[in-house]
């Protein structure tokens, strides 16, 4: 195996900085560690590309596509990702949607959807909601 000037460098900083339980790493292994870090890079550069064509230019017609809301679940276990007009909600409290059909009459069907959250505001937190009622939930 080649091991790359990269590899040599992250290596003797290791040694230099006397890191416990890494100085017996031999190149070979150093390299692998390396490798294995590009390759997540590079995946990590993949997923950044796909949420960034997801969630926001279309990049062949330099339309803006951010979607109003998106809500990710991944498991019935997980908590969801909740994108709101194109950035990622964080310390989400509750999240809520609810969309019915259109129905014969005005106060029938429609959508509603809230969104609860923590965000820091100098020492003290605080729960923000976002909070929206349209066509016939807006008449509840």
């Amino acid at each position: 195996m080649k091991i790359s000037d990269k590899t040599c460098f992250i290596r003797k900083r290791i040694l230099d900085k006397n890191i416990k339980g890494c100085k017996k790493i031999n190149p070979e292994q150093m390299e692998t560690i390396v490798q294995l870090a590009e390759e997540y890079e590079e995946a990590k550069g993949t997923r950044d590309q796909i949420d960034y064509l997801r969630y926001g230019l279309d990049l062949a017609s330099g339309r803006d596509r951010t979607s109003l809301l998106v809500i990710e679940l991944e498991s019935e276990t997980d908590v969801p990702k909740v994108i709101y007009k194109g950035k990622e909600i964080k310390l989400k409290r509750n999240v809520f949607f609810d969309w019915e059909t259109d129905g014969a009459y005005p106060t029938e069907g429609g959508l509603t959807y809230a969104i609860e959250h923590f965000e820091r505001h100098a020492s003290l937190p605080t729960i923000n909601r976002i909070e929206r009622k349209v066509k016939g939930h807006a008449y509840d």
